[in-house]
């Protein structure tokens, strides 16, 4: 295994290493523990700080294991290395000069691999515990701001929002959270508003029944997304940062098309999603939010729809097909949920308030 050397070179010396680790992350779980006082803001940093803890135990059953395959291996340690290469330089001086410029040149070549493993290793580590605390102060820090808001950021939200829709006779209809509530935001919207359109462009790639709705339906709709953006790379990858986030197109059209990560969580969808999906739908889509303006999105694609929608009837019984289709219309929220971006539907205000 030339090359290769473990973070350290004895059991001990890794057990040590190990119990320092898990203090430092327990220690550090009870001081973001103590920042928070709601019961479920406390249970969900909780089950968060479970998972650092069982990944940080992961990672020192990997580095048990690469110290043991490498003491049989016949690894040797920094000290008996040193002597090793002395014993070796002194043997070589009875070879000629090129022999030993060789032996000098290999002996050098092996320690600068073995150092720059050894760099690799830490580097990695270094990264992990990185990402792990940031995740975890993100966490705190969205708790803290929870705990001290309360819900009446999400009531002032809504509130905002019903004011916008309230006259045109509109109302938000709430889609479960799991991550992908963009998309059953969105299933929802096609299931209620053109079934028979939904069946064309969704079955054709996720086979499902119209009456399904949105628990499969949306699974469809994730992969027109992809589909979409993999064919249109340079309209979605200069908004896209993903040269910091060490991945590529590739992989986050991949990432788009999943309903679980490698985390078990899905990736949430967001406005170029929304973008894509729109295009591919040729559907017009309204999103409705508390602070900004109404973001329409392929605009023309439901052009005449307003007067056409007056004189629907009429046209069904003449068998028109070329009317126009209605918006599909969803909201964006920031703080309908206390730890996430949420999308909900928008329907007839009429309509059933019964929830997904």
């Amino acid at each position: 295994m030339a090359g290769f050397s473990p973070i350290e070179y004895s059991y001990a010396a890794l057990d040590s290493r190990h119990e320092a680790e898990l203090s430092e992350m327990e220690a550090a779980h009870e001081e973001e523990l103590s920042k928070v006082t709601k019961k479920k803001t406390r249970a969900t940093l909780q089950a968060f700080q479970q998972q650092q803890l069982s990944d940080l135990k992961t990672l020192h059953r990997d580095q048990y294991d690469d110290l043991e395959e490498w003491i049989e291996g016949g690894g040797v340690p920094p000290e008996d290395a040193e002597m090793e290469d002395q014993h070796g330089l002194q043997s070589a001086d009875s070879l000629s000069q090129k022999e030993k410029e060789a032996a000098v040149a290999a002996e050098l070549a092996i320690a600068a691999a073995a150092a720059e493993e050894q760099a690799k290793i830490a580097k990695a580590a270094k990264k992990r515990n990185k990402k792990a605390k940031q995740e975890a102060d993100a966490v705190a820090l969205k708790a803290s701001i929870a705990a001290d808001a309360g819900p009446s950021l999400r009531d002032i939200e809504l509130d905002a929002i019903q004011n916008t829709i309230k006259p045109l006779n509109l109302k938000v209809f709430e889609i479960q959270s799991d991550g992908n509530c963009l998309y059953r935001a969105l299933a929802h919207q096609l299931h209620l508003l053109s079934p028979s359109t939904q069946g064309s462009s969704i079955s054709k790639i996720h086979p499902v029944k119209a009456s399904a709705h949105t628990d499969q339906n949306y699974v469809g709709l994730r992969l027109l997304a992809s589909q979409y953006m993999r064919t249109h790379e340079s309209d979605f990858l200069p908004f896209l940062d993903i040269d910091n986030n060490n991945t590529t197109y590739e992989d986050y059209c991949d990432a788009v098309e999943r309903t679980h990560g490698a985390d078990g969580a899905p990736v949430w969808g967001g406005q170029l999603e929304l973008q894509a999906l729109s295009q591919t739908l040729n559907r017009t889509i309204e999103v409705y939010s508390a602070d900004a303006p109404v973001l329409t999105m392929n605009e023309d694609a439901c052009a005449g729809w307003q007067e056409t929608a007056t004189v629907q009837q009429n046209s069904q019984d003449d068998g028109d097909d070329t009317q126009a289709l209605p918006p599909l219309r969803v909201s964006f929220h920031r703080h309908y949920f206390a730890l996430g971006e949420h999308y909900n539907s928008i329907i007839p205000n009429n309509d059933s308030d019964v929830c997904l």
